[in-house]
Protein backbone atom coordinates (compact mmCIF):
# COMPACT_ATOMS: atom_id res chain seq x y z
CA UNK A 1 0.00 0.00 0.00
CA UNK A 2 1.15 3.34 -0.69
CA UNK A 3 1.89 6.28 1.53
CA UNK A 4 -0.23 9.62 0.87
CA UNK A 5 1.59 12.34 -0.72
CA UNK A 6 0.68 15.95 -0.22
CA UNK A 7 0.11 18.18 -2.92
CA UNK A 8 -0.16 21.72 -2.95
CA UNK A 9 -3.03 23.85 -4.32
CA UNK A 10 -4.20 27.58 -5.08
CA UNK A 11 -7.43 27.41 -4.49
CA UNK A 12 -9.44 30.91 -5.01
CA UNK A 13 -6.21 32.72 -3.99
CA UNK A 14 -6.14 30.62 -0.65
CA UNK A 15 -2.85 27.86 -0.48
CA UNK A 16 -4.22 24.56 0.57
CA UNK A 17 -2.55 21.13 0.44
CA UNK A 18 -4.56 17.84 0.12
CA UNK A 19 -2.79 14.04 0.98
CA UNK A 20 -3.98 10.83 -1.44
CA UNK A 21 -2.76 7.59 -2.10
CA UNK A 22 -1.20 7.09 -5.69
CA UNK A 23 -3.80 5.55 -7.27
CA UNK A 24 -5.95 8.46 -6.24
CA UNK A 25 -3.78 10.83 -7.74
CA UNK A 26 -3.76 9.21 -10.82
CA UNK A 27 -7.27 8.55 -11.25
CA UNK A 28 -7.64 12.33 -10.14
CA UNK A 29 -4.98 13.28 -13.55
CA UNK A 30 -7.39 10.87 -15.50
CA UNK A 31 -10.28 12.60 -14.50
CA UNK A 32 -8.88 16.06 -15.11
CA UNK A 33 -7.15 14.91 -18.53
CA UNK A 34 -10.36 13.75 -19.67
CA UNK A 35 -12.13 17.09 -18.90
CA UNK A 36 -9.47 18.82 -20.50
CA UNK A 37 -8.64 20.83 -17.41
CA UNK A 38 -6.15 20.69 -14.94
CA UNK A 39 -5.96 18.87 -11.39
CA UNK A 40 -6.02 22.08 -10.12
CA UNK A 41 -9.42 23.27 -11.76
CA UNK A 42 -10.68 20.13 -10.95
CA UNK A 43 -10.05 20.16 -7.10
CA UNK A 44 -11.39 24.03 -6.89
CA UNK A 45 -14.66 22.10 -8.54
CA UNK A 46 -15.00 19.48 -6.34
CA UNK A 47 -13.51 21.63 -3.08
CA UNK A 48 -16.64 23.79 -4.30
CA UNK A 49 -18.98 21.36 -3.93
CA UNK A 50 -18.34 19.49 -0.80
CA UNK A 51 -20.00 19.95 2.26
CA UNK A 52 -18.38 21.88 4.88
CA UNK A 53 -18.08 19.39 7.18
CA UNK A 54 -16.35 17.35 4.65
CA UNK A 55 -12.47 17.68 4.80
CA UNK A 56 -11.01 18.49 0.64
CA UNK A 57 -8.90 14.89 0.33
CA UNK A 58 -11.90 13.22 1.82
CA UNK A 59 -14.51 15.13 -0.87
CA UNK A 60 -11.44 14.08 -3.76
CA UNK A 61 -11.50 10.40 -2.91
CA UNK A 62 -15.09 10.06 -2.94
CA UNK A 63 -15.35 12.36 -6.11
CA UNK A 64 -12.78 9.65 -7.56
CA UNK A 65 -14.58 6.66 -6.34
CA UNK A 66 -18.02 7.84 -7.69
CA UNK A 67 -16.74 8.82 -10.74
CA UNK A 68 -15.27 5.31 -11.43
CA UNK A 69 -18.22 3.79 -9.95
CA UNK A 70 -20.79 5.77 -11.71
CA UNK A 71 -19.19 4.42 -15.18
CA UNK A 72 -19.80 1.00 -13.68
CA UNK A 73 -18.03 -0.45 -17.24
CA UNK A 74 -14.56 -1.25 -15.67
CA UNK A 75 -12.61 0.55 -18.48
CA UNK A 76 -10.04 3.54 -17.37
CA UNK A 77 -10.85 7.26 -18.47
CA UNK A 78 -7.38 6.81 -20.61
CA UNK A 79 -8.97 3.94 -22.47
CA UNK A 80 -12.19 5.28 -22.92
CA UNK A 81 -10.97 8.65 -24.49
CA UNK A 82 -9.03 6.71 -26.59
CA UNK A 83 -11.83 4.51 -27.59
CA UNK A 84 -14.61 6.83 -27.46
CA UNK A 85 -12.78 10.32 -28.57
CA UNK A 86 -14.31 13.11 -27.00
CA UNK A 87 -17.61 11.70 -25.96
CA UNK A 88 -15.30 10.23 -22.67
CA UNK A 89 -14.03 13.72 -22.02
CA UNK A 90 -17.52 14.93 -20.42
CA UNK A 91 -16.70 15.04 -16.84
CA UNK A 92 -18.84 17.09 -14.47
CA UNK A 93 -18.30 17.91 -10.77
CA UNK A 94 -22.19 16.91 -9.20
CA UNK A 95 -22.25 18.87 -6.43
CA UNK A 96 -25.32 16.61 -4.68
CA UNK A 97 -23.23 13.46 -5.78
CA UNK A 98 -20.24 14.79 -3.60
CA UNK A 99 -22.53 15.85 -0.23
CA UNK A 100 -24.63 12.46 -1.04
CA UNK A 101 -21.47 10.42 -1.03
CA UNK A 102 -20.03 12.61 2.21
CA UNK A 103 -23.25 12.11 3.92
CA UNK A 104 -23.05 8.39 3.05
CA UNK A 105 -19.70 8.46 4.27
CA UNK A 106 -20.75 10.14 7.86
CA UNK A 107 -23.25 7.34 8.21
CA UNK A 108 -21.00 4.56 7.42
CA UNK A 109 -18.73 6.51 10.42
CA UNK A 110 -21.44 6.86 13.05
CA UNK A 111 -22.60 3.77 12.46
CA UNK A 112 -18.95 1.98 13.10
CA UNK A 113 -18.54 4.21 16.34
CA UNK A 114 -22.70 3.12 17.41
CA UNK A 115 -21.00 -0.45 16.89
CA UNK A 116 -17.65 -0.14 18.15
CA UNK A 117 -17.26 -2.31 21.61
CA UNK A 118 -16.93 0.07 24.16
CA UNK A 119 -14.93 -0.05 27.57
CA UNK A 120 -18.05 -1.32 29.49
CA UNK A 121 -18.19 -4.26 26.88
CA UNK A 122 -14.97 -6.06 27.32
Amino acid sequence: MTRPQKRSFSIKGHRTSISLETPFWDALNEIALAGNRSVAALVAEIDDARPPATGLSTAVRIFVLDHFRSRGDGVSARTATSEFGDAAANVTVDAPTVASAASSTDSVAGARARNAPSDADQ
